[in-house]
C-alpha cells in the first residue's frame, strides 16, 4: 500500500486562517527521504546521534542486498548522497550504526506476512510524485526554529477529552490547530500510518 508522507506546516497560518498547508518534503532543497530526478536518486536522512548511515538496496523480495552506499553527514546532522536511480522493483532500507531501519518517509513498505523477522521490513521505491500543490510554497522554517509536534492523526483527537466534534480524523486535527499554535508549535509531523519496525 502507498501512503503519502505529509508534513503540516503552521508557520504561514494566521490566527484567523486555519486552512491546512499540507506538503511532502519534495521541494528543493531535499529535506529527507528519497527523491528521483534526472536519472539520479537524492537520499537524505536526519540523525543527530548516528555516526554512520548507509543506504542499502535489496532485491524485490527484500532478502538479498544488491548495493550499499555511504551517506555523508553535514553540519545539520543530515546524512545525504546522490546515487544512480535503481530499478523501481527493488527495495531499500537504511543501516544506521549497524541497525537496519525502514525509511520514515517511505510511501510504500514490504514485509513477509509469514515471518517479517526473517529479513525485516523494507521500503519500496515510489517515483511517481505527480501532484498538483496548487501553487503552495513551503514556508521553509529553519530546523533551528522548528517547534515540532509529532502525532498520529487518529490518536490525536480520538479521546473524549479532546472535545473534538470529529474525533480521530483530519477534521478533528484541524479543529486543534488554534491549540497547537497557542503552544508555539509551527510544524506538525504526521507519524506513519503504515507498518513499521
Amino acid at each position: 500500500m502507498i501512503f503519502p508522507n505529509l508534513t503540516l506546516d503552521l508557520a504561514l497560518m494566521k490566527d484567523e486562517d486555519f486552512s491546512l498547508n499540507l506538503r511532502r518534503d519534495l521541494h528543493k532543497p531535499l529535506k529527507q527521504g528519497v527523491l528521483e530526478k534526472n536519472g539520479e536518486l537524492e537520499v537524505a536522512l536526519f540523525s543527530s546521534q548516528a555516526t554512520s548511515i548507509f543506504f542499502q538496496i535489496f532485491s524485490s523480495d527484500g532478502r538479498s542486498e544488491i548495493q550499499k552506499f555511504s551517506l555523508k553527514k553535514d553540519k545539520d546532522s543530515l546524512f545525504t548522497s546522490t546515487i544512480p536511480t535503481p530499478d523501481p522493483d527493488l527495495t531499500y532500507s537504511y543501516l544506521v550504526d549497524g541497525v537496519s531501519v525502514i525509511d520514515p518517509f517511505a510511501r510504500s513498505v514490504l514485509s513477509s506476512s509469514s515471518d517479517p523477522t526473517q529479513y525485516g521490513i523494507r521500503s519500496q521505491f515510489t517515483f511517481d510524485h505527480a501532484f498538483d500543490w496548487e501553487g503552495i510554497t513551503p514556508p521553509e522554517v529553519p530546523n533551528s526554529e522548528m517547534i515540532i509536534y509529532e502525532m498520529h492523526v487518529k490518536g490525536f483527537t480520538r479521546d473524549k477529552a479532546s472535545q473534538s466534534s470529529n474525533p480521530g480524523t483530519y477534521l478533528g486535527m484541524i479543529e486543534k490547530i488554534p491549540h497547537l499554535k497557542k503552544l508555539g508549535v509551527n510544524t506538525v509531523e504526521l507519524l506513519p500510518v503504515f507498518e513499521f519496525n
